[in-house]
């Protein structure tokens, strides 16, 4: 029974640490189809290893010590993945090696040798418990159902309710050497499991310092959430790329200067009452055009519980008659509701220290459909790309604007002047199109009858660019969106 419960355990915590991989990988790396497919390879190949190993093992060393000295090994080296990745990451990520090899490397650097010894277990545990040749396909196969059923267990607790209800990666990772510890001590005692005080007590170990800006951190399912304080500002990083921004002394100010671009919707369209929202962050958005504009009501849409609650908790932003948090997919949001909306916002995407990275599903033709179902004649759709028109990366641009052609008509392109952030604008119907100079003076007009009431916004509203050729650009659908591609300049 020892053995049984020690491989139906190791499954659980192999598939377990595979879940926590990607946020490991990801605050550093990247959550991109690159780094996605770095951590499956390694994983994959570290456990084809370990089932061969084990098989050889087990043939040469029959024994109860051949099962438990791998998983007592992956326990321990489990135990110190969190000092790796404090001491490692950053030096991997300023390595002189290729740009794709970086999360691959670091993937395997934390991963290959727990998860090859784990996968060691099974075919170690079929030798010992088959003790005929007529057994051994009897054997083989229960014990392979267990550690596929420790493993569909562990990668559900894991992905649906640890992550979330713990908030820390760090801990959750002792915590799973901890009980490789435990299970091994179980394989070799064949005693009952008992609490493992000591194997809590690791969990002490998950802690480090923490810088002194650093007011908030936690781990959600989609994001690592930080919030600092820093000369007079708050900021919400995920995944250590800065979100939103806030003044601490006036939460509807200090936002980053690309937030500003979506006012200009008002220039266009005065009467602007209904705006749906996708992603929040920090909610400066919405914080402003509630300010600004009192006939204005929104409903923002975040994927994200624990964003919904860091915004209310640290950046004041606070649901009432006019704003609505609903926490939800933004596609399935679109497909699910009934309600039509004067303006429609996207700004769903977040930046690592490789670039942008978008959630794909949220680029396609099919998913402008939808948005373009919910507009009313005449709305107007708003879409933040961390991209710029003449750079690299604008293949994603043209893209989305070629992608947007069929639902949309007569495209703004608002170009920040302090970061890469461009916010394409444009109209379901057909508006004349403005000149630079027409789009200033209706700037100047609204901050003069303080509809607008952004610092410098009378001379940011002229900040477009012309739209790109599209002859060469990308479709992007359901079936072939090559966001990752596009967004870094390939």
């Amino acid at each position: 029974m020892a053995l049984r419960i020690a491989v139906f355990g190791s499954g659980a915590v192999l598939m377990a640490l595979e879940i926590l991989a990607f946020r490991i990988i990801g605050k550093t790396f990247g959550t991109a189809l690159r780094e996605t497919t770095a951590v499956i390879a390694i994983f994959l190949i570290s456990m084809s290893l370990g089932y061969w190993l084990g098989g050889k093992a087990g043939d040469r060393w029959p024994c109860r010590r051949t099962l438990v000295l791998p998983m007592a090994g992956a326990g321990l080296y489990i135990l110190f993945i969190p000092l790796l990745d404090e001491t490692i990451s950053e030096r991997v990520f300023d390595s002189a090696l290729p740009l794709g090899l970086h999360a691959l490397t670091a993937c395997a650097l934390f991963f290959a040798v727990p998860s090859l010894l784990m996968a060691t277990v099974s075919p170690v545990a079929i030798r010992l418990l088959a003790q005929a040749v007529e057994q051994t396909g009897k054997v083989a196969g229960s014990v392979s159902a267990l550690s596929t059923v420790g493993s569909i267990l562990g990668t559900i607790l894991m992905g649906f309710y640890l992550i979330d209800a713990i908030g820390s990666v760090k801990l959750l990772t002792v915590a799973l050497g901890g009980t490789m510890l435990a299970l091994s001590a179980l394989a070799a005692l064949g005693m009952r499991l008992k609490p493992a005080a000591a194997g809590l007590a690791l969990l002490l170990l998950a802690g480090s310092g923490a810088s002194a800006n650093i007011i908030y951190e936690r781990d959600s399912s989609y994001h690592h959430i930080v919030v600092r304080e820093e000369d007079g500002f708050r900021i919400l990083y995920f995944d250590n790329a800065p979100q939103s921004q806030m003044s601490v002394a006036d939460p509807t100010s200090g936002a980053f200067e690309y937030c500003d671009y979506f006012s200009s919707a008002f220039l266009f369209k005065p009467d602007i009452k209904d705006v749906l929202m996708l992603g929040l962050g920090g909610g400066s958005i919405p914080k402003r055009f509630l300010k600004d504009n009192p006939n204005v009501r929104m409903d923002v849409v975040d994927v994200d519980a624990q964003v919904v609650a860091v915004a209310r908790r640290f950046f004041a932003v606070q649901p009432g008659p006019r704003l609505n948090l609903i926490v939800a997919d933004g596609r399935a949001y679109l497909k699910r509701t009934r309600k039509k909306y004067d303006y429609i916002l996207i700004d769903a995407y977040t930046r690592n220290r490789y670039g942008s990275t978008i959630p794909v599903h949220l680029t396609t033709r099919e998913f402008f459909e939808q948005v373009s179902k919910c507009l009313r004649p005449g709305g107007i759709v708003a879409y933040n790309v961390i991209a710029q028109v003449g750079h690299a990366n604008d293949g994603i641009i043209t893209a989305l604007l070629r992608t947007m052609d069929a639902h949309f008509t007569t495209p703004y392109l608002f170009q920040a002047e302090s970061s890469w952030n461009t916010v394409i604008m444009a109209f379901k119907g057909t508006p004349q199109r403005l000149t630079r100079d027409a789009l200033l003076r209706r700037a100047q007009e609204a901050v003069r009858a303080g509809r607008i009431k952004l610092p410098g916004f009378e001379k940011r509203a002229g900040n477009i660019v012309p739209v790109p050729d599209l002859k060469n650009a990308i479709l992007l659908t359901d079936d072939n969106a090559p966001v990752d591609r596009l967004l870094r300049g390939r």
